[in-house]
């Protein structure tokens, strides 16, 4: 059976072997944790959207928008969720009150091209109605702000913008698909011009 100064002894020595295995416990998980932290490092930033083209259109009486071309953009890999893109459009001008606003969101697909073009809806907000050139001339003086997200309200990816648009239309205008093929086909028209002019030719001879 113990004494009491050996129980008092042997208790000491249990609190102390309990809190140095505390301590080394704690400064283990430290060690652990400033790994991990430098093992991810800071984080990267994001990449760089290109604004190919800015053109200001009516869709219908009343109603404004901006086709806007974007390249550069980061494709979600296959099987992963779509990534989305918003825009923003930051207005300062005294000639309009409450400002014209964008407030449009459009999603990135996995195998989706790196360069998209979109219509833009453009809102006002205030109480006298403005003429397009005022839409206009307006817009020009604004930032256009693009940002792509992971999924919706992630982590940012890729920025871009003009700061500010400038006059309007900005940059070149997106291919249309079948205009790539008006060279061919004026060609086509020419040829078949000479054809009929040269068979007019050789009929006359015949005849004569």
């Amino acid at each position: 059976m113990l004494s009491m100064t050996q129980g008092i002894r042997f208790t000491g020595m249990v609190a102390v072997a309990a809190s140095v295995l505390l301590g080394g416990g704690a400064v283990f998980a430290q060690g652990i944790q400033g790994i991990a932290l430098q093992s991810s490092g800071p984080p990267s930033p994001p990449a760089s959207l290109t604004v190919n083209y800015v053109g200001f259109t009516q869709p219908s009486p009343g109603q404004y928008a901006l086709e806007v071309k974007v390249s550069n953009l980061v494709v979600p890999p296959a099987n992963a969720g779509p990534y989305s893109v918003e825009f923003d459009l930051n207005i300062v001008n005294p000639e309009v009150p409450l400002g014209i606003h964008t407030n449009f969101s459009e999603s990135i697909l996995a195998g989706s091209p790196s360069s998209e073009t979109w219509s833009v809806p453009l809102e006002y907000f205030g109480q006298q109605p403005l003429s397009p050139s005022q839409v206009q001339q307006a817009v020009s003086r604004g930032d256009l702000t693009v940002i792509e997200y992971l999924g919706t309200g992630g982590p940012e990816l890729a920025e871009g913008g003009l700061y500010p648009i400038g006059a309007l239309p900005y940059g070149q205008l997106p291919e249309v698909p079948w205009a790539a093929g008006l060279p061919l086909l004026g060609l086509g028209i020419g040829a078949l011009g000479v054809w009929n002019r040269r068979r007019r030719a050789q009929d006359a001879l015949h005849l004569g």
